[in-house]
């Protein structure tokens, strides 16, 4: 169950830290893309030859790094909505808690119904880059 509690020192802390990691993790990517670095390669796609659910991670971040969300997408749509997410929640966290929010707490974990939610949105990704060759 998700409850709302006021905030703690370590949760201030904490969104701190997922600020700094939400402004550096561009500049870091940007610069790993300038310097020329090669991308992981994928084991799972060496051996199988199929695409892992995170296959085309890479060039969605380098697309969306380059201006164009949609192409960035169309790579690997979960990661670029997980990259989405990240940014907004890491740049959003310690102005929330400054504007005096409360931070939400699950209480028994997630839910069994929004565990199903995650795993059908794999495997949904998962088809898609499978059917589309990425």
């Amino acid at each position: 169950m998700l409850r709302w509690r006021e905030p703690r020192r370590d949760h201030r802390q904490l969104a701190w830290l997922w600020f700094a990691a939400a402004l550096s993790a561009p500049l870091l990517a940007g610069a790993w893309l300038r310097l020329g670095l090669p991308y992981p390669g994928c084991t799972f796609h060496h051996i199988t030859g199929l695409p892992c659910p995170t296959c085309g991670a890479g060039r969605a971040v380098a697309t969306a790094l380059a201006g164009h969300p949609l192409r960035s997408f169309r790579w690997n749509p979960l990661v670029t909505a997980a990259i989405a997410l990240f940014e907004a929640g890491g740049l959003a966290a310690p102005v929330w808690l400054a504007a005096g929010g409360k931070v939400p707490a699950l209480e028994g974990g997630l839910p069994r119904w929004l565990r199903w939610v995650v795993l059908a949105a794999i495997l949904i990704n998962w088809l898609y880059l499978v059917f589309t060759g990425v």
